[in-house]
């Protein structure tokens, strides 16, 4: 067994590498400042449209005019005006009513518990975007607290089959009324991602970005990544000391990350590592709810 299995296998005890761990159980930190370590919440979007209702959505949903008609009372109330529209939401859907519930109760949950977020990143995708914002409005933030829109935060590229989305400008989510900083400058271009990318190089990518954030942002304040199910793997594996997981490992683990599934870290800023912890908030769980054909109650 290697190094990083060892290492993974005391997460079964729900806490991470140095929690538990008699190796560091006395060691002592010589801080004269006592302050909270910083903290690292990472989510995956909400619910969105085009799973929930299939790729048809769009083709029910806008008229030969492009004009939006909601066709159930789960799709969006409204969705924003973006070039290409409605073909542009084809690979950059939108989230479900439903999933604005799910991220504003996320953030709901992480007030309760009295978590604190000073620097928010998503992902290009509009569905990662609104859940980031849905999120903050459960936080309670204040809005100067604003989404900072990232290339680099984009899901693993052999999934984008299709090639990168037509994603939507900062300006365009702006007039949407999603809370974006229009002067953020992203890490990386889209002309930087390589769509032969493997698995090893998003886990780098992702690595990348997360040093860069986190060496330029080192005043204190705790920090809320909003991605794809491999944002939580992707964006935290190596900040733990830990190697990439292979290909197929990963896929498999991004099967059962559910929408707004959310992992903590805290920093031991001496060891120069971050540590997996429990969320100190309550995990979202809800059952499927099937369209109803009303037709089935009538009369033969």
């Amino acid at each position: 067994m290697g190094s990083d299995e060892m290492h993974s296998s005391k997460y079964r005890n729900s806490v991470g590498l140095l929690q538990g761990n008699p190796e560091y159980e006395n060691i002592t930190i010589n801080n004269p400042k006592k302050t909270d370590p910083r903290q690292l919440f990472v989510a995956r979007h909400a619910e969105r449209v085009d799973i929930t209702f299939g790729q048809q959505w769009i083709r029910l949903s806008f008229d030969d005019k492009g004009k939006y008609v909601r066709k159930n009372i789960n799709m969006p109330r409204k969705v924003p005006d973006r070039a290409g529209s409605p073909q542009t939401f084809m690979h950059d859907s939108p989230i479900t009513e439903m999933g604005l519930f799910q991220a504003r109760m996320t953030g709901e949950a992480m007030r309760d518990a009295g978590i604190q977020i000073k620097y928010i990143f998503s992902s290009p995708a509009l569905r990662s975007v609104q859940t980031a914002d849905a999120i903050l409005k459960g936080l309670g933030t204040p809005s100067s607290v604003m989404i900072n829109i990232d290339i680099t935060l984009f899901e693993w590229l052999a999934w984008a089959k299709a090639g990168l989305p037509k994603w939507m400008t900062p300006e365009e989510l702006k007039a949407f009324g999603l809370n974006v900083d229009t002067n953020y400058k992203s890490f990386i271009t889209p002309q930087q991602l390589n769509l032969q990318e493997n698995c090893h190089s998003y886990f780098k990518r992702s690595e990348l970005f997360m040093r860069h954030i986190l060496k330029h942002n080192k005043d204190g304040g705790n920090f809320l990544i909003v991605g794809h199910a491999g944002s939580l793997d992707g964006c935290t594996r190596l900040l733990q000391g830990l190697s990439p997981r292979p290909a197929l490992e990963f896929t498999k683990i991004v099967q059962k990350v559910p929408y707004c599934g959310v992992i903590a870290l805290k920093e031991y800023k001496e060891m120069l590592v971050w540590d997996m912890f429990p969320p100190p908030f309550p995990t979202l769980t809800h059952g499927p709810n099937p369209r109803f054909d009303w037709r089935i109650m009538q009369p033969e």
